[in-house]
């Protein structure tokens, strides 16, 4: 049972981050407290890790296929609004440096609304990892799959509470293009079987490639952001780039160990 000195202490983190958070997003669902995203990732991967490879252990695989192809549809439907809402939204009239406008203005509005919708999507992401687990296909729930899901998350929740805005066009208009993409990819080899799996196999690779070259624009354009004269938050561009930096290098080592030793064994 927690003690009302504990109690106290949560509160008084959850009144400092309430204080220093952009006042458009403190009413927005999900964005009051940062409790309930440590809770739900805690219980993530406590499944995915756990609980969930238990529960499976004498069970046959679930045949989810209907389920994936909504799930797979959707995400593709909801990147592209929300590719479209940012557009809309706001005019990119150079690459880099963007200040966040705090104002209730129609667009410096709706792009924080965008940035939240984002970071809502990033959470239903979270079922593509007990798919796996319900399928039995725990080799996919790697390292990298986890810190992926966990670090995207995450970040979309400070940057909602913090700053969203502006800044944020770039990379979340960026992701969900390669998530279109991708989601497209996973929606044909569903039910394409075997032989067409193996014809579009380049398009897995491809996708690979196309997240590094994701990861290296938003970090030139954080870089861009982190001049002096830039009035963007730095605090946030700084976590930012080492969530990028971090997430490049595993998706590289993921493709070296992947790809290139599998072009090795063919040769």
């Amino acid at each position: 049972m927690n003690s009302p000195a504990t109690i106290n202490w949560f509160d008084d983190i959850n009144r400092l981050l309430n204080e220093k958070s952009d006042v458009r997003s403190r009413d927005w669902a999900f964005m009051d407290s940062p409790y309930p995203l440590i809770t739900i990732c805690v219980c993530y991967l406590y499944f995915v890790c756990k609980a969930g490879p238990q529960y499976m252990k004498n069970k046959k695989p679930y045949n989810l296929n209907k389920i994936i192809t909504v799930y797979n549809a959707f995400q593709i439907f909801a990147c592209l609004a929300i590719i479209y809402g940012m557009l809309s939204s706001f005019s990119l009239t150079r690459f880099g440096c963007e200040s966040i406008n705090h104002s209730d203005k129609e667009n410096s509005y709706r792009v924080a609304r965008w940035t939240w919708w984002a970071t809502l999507l990033k959470l239903t992401e979270f079922l593509e990892t007990i798919f796996f687990v319900l399928r039995k296909k725990q080799n996919q729930v790697s390292g990298l799959h986890l810190y992926h899901h966990v670090s995207t998350l995450s970040l979309g929740w400070i940057t909602t509470k913090f700053a969203p805005g502006e800044p944020t066009v770039i990379p979340v208009v960026l992701n969900c293009i390669i998530h279109v993409l991708m989601y497209s990819y996973y929606l044909i080899a569903l039910y394409g079987g075997k032989e067409l799996q193996k014809k579009i196999i380049f398009w897995k690779r491809s996708l690979t490639i196309l997240q590094m070259v994701q990861f290296t624009i938003i970090i030139a354009h954080i870089g861009s952001s982190l001049r002096s004269q830039c009035t963007a938050p730095k605090p946030l561009l700084i976590l930012m780039l080492v969530n990028i930096l971090i997430n490049y290098i595993m998706f590289y080592k993921f493709y070296k160990n992947t790809y290139k030793k599998n072009k090795k064994l063919i040769e």
